[in-house]
């Protein structure tokens, strides 16, 4: 009888469900591994934003090694080169 009244109230029968549900969900250890799912989705999205930073530096730079007289310029600092019509003073070591 006191089953039967307790099943009449569908808020009381919800809520039992409701809790039933979550004490499932906590032992069977399902909302842990939901949760660890998540902070792995949103560790991974930060590691592809990086990835695409990086990228567009790269492309940046490719842009640039394409240019002729970034070239040049770079020839001349990093290699110490001269192009054909430049005069070149050598001094003595001492």
């Amino acid at each position: 009888m006191r089953i039967q009244r307790f099943f009449q109230h569908p808020g009381q029968v919800f809520f039992l469900c409701l809790i039933f549900l979550l004490m499932t969900l906590i032992v069977k250890g399902t909302l842990l591994r939901l949760w660890n799912l998540h902070q792995e989705v949103v560790r991974i999205q930060a590691d592809v934003l990086t990835a695409q930073e990086k990228i567009q530096k790269l492309d940046l730079a490719i842009a640039r090694v394409k240019d002729p007289s970034y070239l040049e310029r770079q020839a001349r600092e990093r290699l110490d080169l001269v192009s054909e019509n430049d005069l070149v003073f050598l001094f003595p070591s001492e």
